[in-house]
């Protein structure tokens, strides 16, 4: 037996797999549930939530008083971040987007394009958008 069977479009299945944020007022009300000293099951069972869920919650305040949601997903990386010291040397020299690309193809093995080194050198705060622009 399959899920699909049980679904009737792929955004149902998607809506039965998959998992949801939660408000904070579901949070709030199971933190209150916890310190008057409810169990985290009976949390569960209360609220229909994961069991783990609650678990993590509890502790948190318990331990640190935490009480708001965190950010979902993580860090979002860029490829140059483990380059940076090279790049910001290269940069430095006063060099061109077009031959900062070369550099990073040929001693680095980097592919990149314009609008990502434009985007990362933007994101590092300490070069001019004008050396960019130059080439334009």
């Amino acid at each position: 037996m399959t899920l699909e069977a049980h679904c009737e479009s792929p955004s149902s299945l998607m809506e039965t797999v998959m998992a949801r944020a939660l408000s904070d007022d579901p949070r709030e009300r199971a933190l209150e549930a916890g310190t008057a000293g409810e169990s985290a099951r009976s949390i569960t069972a209360r609220f229909g939530m994961g069991i783990s869920t609650a678990i993590r919650w509890l502790r948190r305040e318990r331990e640190s008083g935490e009480r708001v949601a965190r950010r979902q997903g993580r860090a979002r990386r860029s490829r140059l971040d483990a380059h940076e010291a090279f790049i910001v040397d290269e940069a430095r020299k006063n060099i061109t987007p077009s031959e900062m690309m070369a550099r990073l193809q040929s001693e680095r093995d980097i592919g990149i394009g314009r609008s990502m080194l434009s985007r990362w050198l933007r994101s590092t705060d300490g070069h001019s958008e004008q050396r960019l622009e130059q080439e334009r």
